[in-house]
Formats: structure tokens, sequence, C-alpha cells
């Protein structure tokens, strides 16, 4: 960041965009790993410290018709710069909707908001798997893979977020059945076992399955995090600058 008054201009905008993103209807965030040398030092002479971890967070905002990408570099995980960020959120807004993935550390500790997970991870996980099963992982990618048709259809269409919504319980919702249907008879029949990788990646569907279907009861929930995704490869690309900044001043 430059040390002249353009780094003053800049936390000013920056301030703005995080007020709008707070206030906006529909909230993506990711986060992945980061080093910069001032922590690494730092956590080199304080062995004992508890968090040596550092990250940067990601945060793809929906406020209208414009969408605003927030970047943190920090020792914070998602969830705690989500935190930060609801902070600014308007109490007569209501909660917003939240897309990211099924971990725990993505999930503000006091504001509440409608969590919806990524479908888009749970189809990879029978993707990776279907050389070693391809007669029982074909079929659920087969029935998983309906909702991005019809999202897309539905776009092509120009649903607003309500026709979208009729539009996926009409399409999805029985393709989205059979799936689960098909997945907890694998496991109650045992044909697959629970602890095997087929069966976690089933039981990773099963436990979170209100999440990742909340595109088929919540009007504006989205199916994926893949643009939160996209997003994070801008920072990843320029990691190996990153690792040579000194501080976090630099690198915010």
């Amino acid at each position: 960041m430059a040390s002249d008054g353009r780094a003053g201009c800049a936390l000013l905008v920056f301030s703005t965009l995080e007020e709008l993103a707070a206030n906006g209807s529909l909230i993506h965030n990711d986060d992945t790993v980061l080093r910069i040398i001032d922590t690494i030092r730092h956590n080199r002479l304080n062995p004992d410290k508890k968090r040596t971890d550092m990250y940067t967070t990601g945060i793809l905002a929906q406020n209208g018709a414009h969408k605003i990408a927030l970047f943190y570099n920090s020792q914070r995980h998602s969830g705690e710069n989500m935190e930060r960020l609801l902070n600014k959120r308007h109490k007569n807004n209501g909660k917003v909707i939240q897309m990211c993935d099924a971990l725990s550390h993505n999930i503000p500790e006091t504001h509440d908001t409608i969590v919806c997970n990524c479908l888009s991870h749970g189809f990879r996980k029978f993707d990776e798997l279907q050389a070693f099963y391809p007669g029982y992982c074909i079929p659920i990618m087969k029935w998983l893979s309906i909702p991005f048709k019809i999202d897309e259809e539905s776009k092509q269409l120009g649903h607003d977020e309500e026709q979208r919504l009729v539009y996926h319980q009409k399409h999805s919702l029985p393709a989205m059945l059979e799936a689960k249907e098909y997945m907890e008879s694998l496991l109650s029949s045992k044909q697959v076992e629970p602890n095997e990788s087929l069966g976690k990646a089933i039981k990773y569907m099963l436990k979170y399955w209100e999440k990742l279907t909340r595109f088929l009861q919540t009007s504006g929930a989205p199916i994926h995090n893949n643009d939160m995704e996209r997003g994070l490869k801008i920072p990843i690309r320029g990691r190996n600058t990153l690792t040579l900044s000194k501080t976090f001043k630099i690198v915010l």
C-alpha cells in the first residue's frame, strides 16, 4: 500500500465499500493461506503463541445490481472477518444470505446468517471418486448437475429471485430428492460402508443437506461459491510476491 496520502484515500473508499457490502442481500466468503515475513518472525520469537496461521479472506457481496469484492490479509480467518464486516450491517436489514463452504471457521460468531453451502463442493467429492465407484457416483453426479442447468436456464429466461426459486422447486427439487433417497439407501443397505471414501462423501451431503439445498428454500440463495473461489485466485497468483511483503500494512 502506498505510504503517502493516497493510502488514506484508499482506506476511506475501502470503508465505504465495507458498509455497502455489509448491507447487501448476499455475501460469499472463503479464505486461503498467506505468508507475511513480520508475522513469521514474530511467531518464531513467540513459540507459545496459540495462533500462527495467516490468511487471505475473500468476500464477494451483492448489493442491488452491484458486486463488491473485498480482500483481507491477516491472522483472522474468514468467519472473524465476516463478524467484523457484519458489525456494520443495519439491524433493519435482517439476516444476510451467506454462501461459504461447510467449515465452521467461515461462520461469524454472533451474527445470525442464512447459511448456504456450495453444491459444487459436494459434486466434486463424487467426481473425484467416480473412477473407483462409477456405478454409484455417476447417477449421483447426474442428479446433482441438474440444478446448475436449471439455474442457467432461469438466468436466460430473465427470472427474478422469486421466479428463480419457483423454477428450481419445480425442476431441480425432484432430482435432488432422488439423489438424497439414493444416497440414503446406499448407506442403509450397507452397499457402501460409511467410513470408506464414498461413504464419507455421502455423509457429507446428508449432513449438510439443508444448507446445500438452500436454493430450493430461500429466494436469492445461490447454488455455489465458484465466483468467490475464482476471486481468490487473484491473491493466490500473487502469493509469491506477498511472501516478500514485510508487514500487514504493505499487503493490506
